[in-house]
């Protein structure tokens, strides 16, 4: 990957993602003004995700899952979404008493997202220097990631292993997700740190889950002692894996039922 590819693909990500997040940020005002700060920010996120992952398999299932088609379809739909909340009115934020943690639950919240961090940083960075090699990354999440970027093409089957049935087609988000980044970066360059991202996520949803009781930092230890077991780092980190992937989404739809 040369300089100039580099910085392509990284102005595309930027543009991608500077579209979409305008768009689910109006669009959250628009349906949920009341969701403001921490909560706010997951609900924008799970929408921005949304519109990636539905725009990729639309432009997918066409076969033109390529850097142009995505990036263009991701700025129209972000920049549309936008015009059309501004158009509807989006409503005052309503007054609500908020429920404010102590400074003791901030340093505990945030003590144990950065050990968790830290851990899974550093199979994270092997990765990125030695490459990926999870026997799941190597046999089907990676490889669907890479043939949708080769051919632009998301419905066929691939058949990774003839003797595994079940394991033809997963029609799982994540790889759409890596795919992206193959697309854009002409490289699999990104994969190895999006987990990394999604343990980022858990932690801003454990956070929402304890926030309405003002034990945020409790919560997010919670998810600190699942999210750093080996079980997870060991089998996740720096990987192509997406049962972390789920675990975020599990979270998040606890958090909008607690929270929201």
């Amino acid at each position: 990957m040369s300089t100039s590819q580099y910085l392509l693909g990284a102005a595309e990500l930027a543009v991608i993602a500077a579209s979409l997040g305008l768009g689910a940020y109006h669009l959250r005002a628009l349906l949920a003004p009341a969701w403001t700060g921490a909560l706010g920010r997951l609900a924008e996120i799970v929408l921005g995700l949304s519109a990636l992952i539905l725009i990729s398999e639309i432009i997918g299932l066409a076969g033109l899952f390529e850097e142009l088609p995505l990036v263009l379809a991701c700025a129209a739909v972000g920049l549309g979404g936008t015009i059309w909340a501004r158009r509807r009115g989006i409503p005052k934020t309503p007054e609500t008493p908020l429920v404010r943690s102590s400074g003791v639950m901030v340093a505990i919240g945030i003590a144990a997202a950065v050990l968790v961090v830290v851990h899974w940083a550093q199979p994270t960075g092997e990765a990125v220097d030695q490459g990926m090699y999870y026997q799941d990354t190597t046999w089907y999440h990676m490889s669907f990631s890479a043939r949708f970027a080769q051919t632009g093409d998301i419905g066929p089957l691939h058949f990774t292993d003839p003797l595994k049935l079940t394991a033809w087609f997963y029609p799982q988000n994540s790889e759409l997700l890596h795919g992206v980044g193959i697309v854009t970066l002409d490289t699999d360059f990104l994969s190895p740190v999006i987990n990394l991202i999604w343990v980022a996520l858990c932690l801003l949803a454990a956070w929402c889950i304890g926030r309405p009781y003002a034990i945020g930092g409790v919560t997010v230890l919670g998810a600190a002692v699942v999210l750093d077991s080996e079980m997870l780092v060991g089998s996740q980190a720096g990987q192509g894996p997406n049962d972390i992937a789920g675990l975020f989404f599990l979270m998040t739809a606890l958090a909008f039922l607690v929270d929201g």
